[in-house]
Parts: C-alpha cells; sequence; structure tokens
C-alpha cells in the first residue's frame, strides 16, 4: 500500500489509481484513492491536481445521482481553474452544464442556490472524513 508522503507524485499517483478503479467500475475503491489524493494534494498545495481529482470526484457523484456532491465539487473546481487562468474551467463548465441538463433548469437551479454558497464545506466535510 503505498505511504501518505507529503509528495506531490503521491498525490499524482492515488488519483490515477481512482482513475483506474473508476474505469473499472470499482466506486467505493476510486473514491478512497482520490479522497487520499485530494488530502495529500491540498497538503502540499497543488491547486490544478485538487482541481482535477475534484472533477474525477464528480462524476462518480454523478453517476451515483448524488447531485448535491457532483455539483460542490464542480464548483469548488471551476473556482480553483479559474483562480488558475487555467483552459480546464471549461471542461468543469461542460460538466456542470450536463448536470443541468439532466436533472433539468428548475431542479439545478433550486440545487445551485443551496450548494454554491456552501460549496467549499461540503466539498471539505465529504472529502476529509477518514475511512472506516
Amino acid at each position: 500500500m503505498l505511504q501518505n508522503h507529503n509528495y506531490p507524485s503521491t498525490g499524482w499517483t492515488l488519483h490515477n489509481l481512482g482513475q483506474v478503479y473508476s474505469s473499472l467500475g470499482k466506486t467505493e475503491q476510486a473514491q478512497e484513492y482520490y479522497k487520499r489524493a485530494f488530502n495529500i494534494r491540498k497538503k502540499v498545495r497543488d491547486r490544478r491536481g485538487v482541481g482535477w481529482t475534484l472533477h474525477n470526484l464528480s462524476e462518480l457523484f454523478y453517476n451515483q445521482q448524488q447531485y448535491d456532491l457532483a455539483l460542490a465539487t464542480l464548483l469548488v473546481a471551476q473556482k480553483i481553474f479559474e483562480e488558475a487562468q487555467s483552459q480546464a474551467s471549461m471542461t468543469v463548465q461542460t460538466s456542470i452544464d450536463d448536470l443541468d441538463s439532466k436533472i433539468g433548469d428548475k431542479s439545478f437551479n433550486r440545487l445551485l442556490s443551496k450548494i454554491k454558497p456552501q460549496a467549499d464545506q461540503i466539498v471539505e466535510q465529504t472529502l476529509s472524513k477518514k475511512a472506516p
């Protein structure tokens, strides 16, 4: 098992393992690796890495119909990429638009008004939890 050294390469490795497990349909394992990647990337101040991990996590939440968590992770990722003036913010916007299309404008706007003011806190609470 990988040790939690606070090095950027460990964050990338954990993120990539999350992608592998996600592609295999092993959602729980993917989420756990993404969570670990998020926490390490945050510690080493790898902002773009945090953004990509959040974007990938949003896909898992979306597929599990956890639209509140999907939107929260997307909003935080979007903010990170906009601050970095990264083109990745357009990728995140596409995912937000997809969520809007999936649940409909009325439901999306209701969800957005509920989630947007507390997106950072939702993400921190969800991803800082220790695994059982």
